[in-house]
């Protein structure tokens, strides 16, 4: 067995024998606060597929900057970054592995993960406007609602006079200091109103429909332990690439055609993701459903991530 061979064997047992329980990953692979959010923004972000496009995504990106090392070989300095955006997906498919085989435990259901995402009305502006920021993250199509367009225009309005305010206070005559404050306090109070006031439906309308569904957990529906052993594939494979990548950046010499010659486990990985996605869509039923398994991982990633940047700060 050859250096490499023997390293990669060697990283995929130190990962395997701490891929039994939750806490054992965490300590394991130790991501910083910064790293972890922006593992959970990707995960959101990927509002089409769920957790399968975050994968997928995430890993053809990383082979299509690989495979420009054929043509320009100054793309051996961007391997460390290629290493670091290769490991959260190794965690994620980790993770999603100890959901299915039932070690780590799914939420009950939808009401109780919705109720913890709605910030309460009574936050400060700052809250709602950033809530209504992600959502639109999460869904663009939510711009066409007249309430969120409504809210983006107050917003417009607000930094607007925000700005006034700071310029024209700087020279404001002390006499006329409290009716000026008391004016732009009253316009304000009226940007806050209207505000709330939109945001208040767009959350009615989200708890009535939760509270309608009263729907289980989806991953519950289903025998998602039929997945785990696509996982534990998939982990091992995009551990052999980080190793193999990690390899060439310590080594560096006659190590351009092993990373050319890498781009051939494409195939082998984004198998293995296709393999998970038919498995879900043989255990839905139908492509629909489907997806929503998917989503549903990558809804109970991200409260588990959340839960992990709670523990930290």
């Amino acid at each position: 067995m050859d250096v490499l061979e023997k390293k990669i064997t060697g990283d995929w047992f130190d990962i395997r024998e701490k891929s039994s329980n939750l806490t054992d990953l965490e300590d394991y692979f130790a991501f910083s606060i910064p790293l972890l959010g922006k593992i959970i923004d990707k995960i959101r972000l990927s509002v089409e597929g769920g957790i399968i496009e975050y994968k997928r995504s995430s890993l053809l990106q990383i082979f299509s900057r690989l495979e420009s090392l054929k043509y320009d070989s100054k793309s051996f300095e961007n391997l460390p970054l290629h290493s670091h955006n290769i490991y959260p997906v190794i965690y994620v498919t980790l993770i999603q592995k100890l959901l299915a085989t039932g070690v780590v435990p799914l939420k009950e259901n939808l009401e109780n993960h919705e109720s913890n995402d709605n910030p309460d009305l009574r936050a400060d502006i700052k809250t709602v406007i950033k809530d209504v920021q992600m959502k639109i993250l999460e869904n663009p199509e939510l711009k066409q609602r007249q309430e969120i367009k409504n809210i983006l225009m107050q917003i417009t309005i607000y930094k607007k006079e925000l700005e006034n305010m700071k310029k024209i206070s700087q020279n404001i005559l002390p006499e006329k200091a409290k009716s000026f404050y008391s004016n732009f306090k009253k316009t304000f109070a009226k940007i806050t109103h209207s505000i709330v006031t939109n945001y208040s439906v767009i959350l009615k309308e989200e708890e009535d429909i939760i509270r309608k569904s009263k729907q289980i957990n989806i991953l519950k529906k289903y025998e998602i332990s039929a997945l785990s052993g696509i996982h534990l594939s998939q982990a091992k494979e995009i551990a052999r690439l980080h190793s193999t990548i990690n390899f060439a950046i310590k080594e560096k010499y006659k190590t351009r055609e092993l990373l050319i010659d890498l781009v051939k486990n494409k195939d082998i990985i984004m198998d293995l993701i296709s393999k998970e996605s038919d498995k879900m869509k043989q255990l839905a039923g139908n492509d629909n459903e489907a997806i929503l398994i998917s989503k549903a991982f990558g809804h109970e990633i991200i409260y588990r991530l959340n839960r992990q940047l709670n523990k930290m700060t």
